[in-house]
């Protein structure tokens, strides 16, 4: 394509975002939009933005530009996308758009030898002699946050490393009976074909290791130092899986393996009780203030995985879900909380905490300025969050603003749920 820089520019400046989702999710009222990205039953998480020509799912998190929108829905590389949007829009023909191939994933590495890697790569700068394994930034971060030393030393964060750890790091995978190749089965490494060097993506943040009830190391999720919109992600996972998304790199590079998004489980003594609840942080709070096992997802509907993970912590018998009190602005939430109900309360009692956002958004929040939670049988929570949400609609929810929101919640919910016979 010639000056196929200039010509994305233009789709980017002289294509309304609003345009593009409309043609691709065949629906003009964006009242009606669902976010393609997730199980969305329920408009209003998936948002376009014509200003500065973005999309973003405050669900469960897909954001980009047009372009990006366009490559998701339709399974398409940048430079097919280009071509389609410029000929639909601005009825430019630039290439002839040809049958992609087949796209091949690369094989991730089983669960022991990700975690072999992973518990070598998590020493981070501390590979080299001059290095430390957490940053002073970092590990206050974590201790203003309410993360113990013990903790620290449990969970095993780390500050994520630059690239001149690389060498030390295949001297010690070979060190561990592992050839350097191995790397390329390992999500977050890839191999350059022209040179044969092994490489690795690079984020600046803290590394947590995401642990299975065996405590093995699945992935390592990454909460970033700094977020370069508003649009970006705070947490993302260490992965090479963009590689697939860019013919371009698949031209140069080797790798591209998907660490998926494995299930957080951190373990305590109590395993008739576990709280479900979203990201790793509020999960170990969950757990030290309960006494219990608790699971983190890493998104609300990140839950594929959660039945087999509860057959292994075989003496569960009650299922608490501990989600995010923003489902009083966005249902969505609250939806993702109810089809895990429905698919685990069949072999488990379930339950929900629910509390005055007020005090906190996540559970964690909640914990740390000793508010008052109450736990509720599912059913009923259910009850009467459909009771708030039908509330909302009648009162047209898109003109209500926050706090009035917070008003109606309390009136519908709090008064039959924040009795004293559910405090805990």
């Amino acid at each position: 394509m010639k000056n196929k820089k200039s010509f994305e520019d233009r789709i980017l400046e002289e294509i309304d975002i609003r345009e593009v989702a409309a043609w691709i999710l065949e629906e003009d009222n964006p009242r009606k939009w669902l976010c393609p990205f997730h199980d969305d039953h329920h408009p209003g998480s998936f948002k376009v933005f014509s200003l500065n020509n973005r999309f973003k799912c405050f669900s469960c998190g897909a954001f980009g530009n047009s372009i990006d929108l366009f490559m998701k829905v339709r399974h398409c590389d940048r430079e097919e996308a280009i071509a389609l949007l410029g000929e639909h829009f601005l009825h430019e023909r630039t290439i002839p758009v040809q049958q992609k191939e087949k796209r091949t994933e690369t094989t991730c590495a089983s669960l022991s030898v990700r975690h072999v890697i992973y518990s070598i790569f998590s020493e981070g700068m501390s590979l080299l002699k001059s290095g430390k394994k957490l940053s002073d930034a970092h590990h206050n971060y974590l201790l203003d946050r309410g993360i113990t030393e013990e903790e620290i030393v449990r969970f095993g964060y780390f500050s994520m490393p630059d690239r001149s750890i690389l060498p030390a790091l295949c001297q010690a995978v070979h060190d561990a009976g592992f050839a350097e190749s191995i790397l390329l089965e390992i999500p977050g490494f890839y191999r350059w074909k022209k040179s044969g060097k092994i490489d690795m993506s690079v984020t600046e943040g803290i590394g947590i290791p995401i642990h299975t009830v065996d405590g093995n190391i699945a992935g390592i999720q990454i909460r970033r130092d700094i977020l370069q919109s508003a649009y970006d992600s705070r947490y993302v996972w260490f992965s090479s899986s963009w590689i697939n998304e860019n013919p371009k790199a698949k031209e140069l590079l080797e790798g591209g393996a998907s660490p998926g998004s494995p299930i957080d489980v951190i373990r305590n003594k109590v395993e008739k009780e576990i709280i479900i609840t979203e990201g790793h942080f509020k999960a170990i709070r969950a757990a030290d203030h309960f006494g219990c096992t608790a699971i983190s997802l890493q998104g609300i509907g990140a839950g594929n995985g959660i039945s087999a993970v509860l057959k292994e912590l075989k003496k569960v018998k009650t299922v608490i879900l501990a989600f995010d009190g923003d489902l009083v602005f966005n249902e969505n939430v609250f939806l993702q909380e109810k089809k895990l109900y429905e698919r685990l309360k069949e072999d488990y009692v379930i339950k929900a905490l629910t509390w005055d956002m007020s005090q906190g958004k996540g559970i964690d929040d909640v914990l740390a300025r000793n508010g008052d939670i109450y736990m509720v049988p599912f059913p009923r929570f259910s009850e009467c969050l459909g009771q708030f949400y039908q509330q909302k609609t009648l009162r047209n929810d898109t003109e209500m603003d926050k706090d009035a929101q917070l008003v109606l919640f309390r009136d519908a919910v709090g008064k039959k749920l924040w009795q004293k016979k559910y405090l805990i």
